[in-house]
């Protein structure tokens, strides 16, 4: 009988291990980034924030992403964990620091000033205090184009203020999600202006690379009957163009 109890325990045991060792489940983070995600008075929304509550629940998981500033959602995914971050722009410095999953939205970049501000060309562009996102990679492309006075700031709300206020004199951010924030923050469209486009990217959902290949496996399967079942382009009609 004890012999019986014993490798009945031990059977037990090796049943419980793989559980123990069995990798969690990826959680997502994101910042206030509209249209793809952000904190809304009645609730956190946006394309990529109910793409991944849908994926999530389609899992069997709670849908619960965390808002956290922009570079410290990228810094969390990039030093390892089971994150996920979105919308994040890939780039040829980021293709080997991350998991690329879904493909969001082509997105171009543009120079904005106030609108009160005479209309300035790109030689004339060149010299102005430029802000962008904290933790952006597209800094790059002024730089090749002979910017020097680059500043960043934790999220839009900040940018439009610091350009409000004369503490910079124009925005770097992508056209779509830079005016989606204007809406979001009651901010007038024609109070701003487009000055000139500097190059485009591709936003992504994106993982960290310590994510366990069949977790990646399960999230791209949830997308993909997402998309056929017609989720993904209902979703993409109430936030894209």
């Amino acid at each position: 009988m004890r012999l019986f109890r014993r490798r009945r325990l031990l059977a037990v045991a090796a049943l419980a291990v793989p559980a123990a060792h069995a990798a969690p489940g990826m959680e997502w983070v994101a910042a206030d980034l509209p249209p793809f995600a952000w904190s809304a008075p009645g609730g956190p929304q946006g394309y990529a924030h109910e793409l991944a509550v849908a994926m999530a629940r389609h899992l069997g998981r709670p849908g619960r992403v965390s808002y956290v500033p922009w570079a410290r959602a990228v810094r969390m995914v990039e030093q390892g964990g089971n994150y996920g971050v979105f919308p994040l722009v890939r780039t040829p410095e980021r293709e080997a620091r991350f998991q690329w999953l879904v493909p969001l939205m082509v997105v171009r970049y543009g120079l904005y000033t106030l609108a009160t501000r005479a209309p300035l060309s790109l030689d004339e562009l060149r010299p102005l205090r430029v802000g962008l996102l904290r933790g952006s990679p597209i800094g790059a492309h002024l730089k090749a184009e002979g910017f020097q006075s680059l500043l960043s700031a934790k999220d839009y709300k900040d940018l439009l203020r610091l350009l409000r206020e004369g503490t910079i004199d124009a925005i770097y951010a992508g056209t779509f999600m830079l005016e989606a924030a204007m809406d979001a923050l009651g901010q007038p469209r024609s109070d701003f202006a487009l000055r000139a486009t500097l190059g485009e990217g591709t936003l992504y959902m994106a993982a960290s690379l310590s994510v366990d290949a069949d977790e990646v496996r399960r999230w791209l399967a949830a997308y993909r009957a997402l998309d056929e079942n017609g989720t993904v382009a209902q979703l993409r009609r109430r936030y894209l163009p």
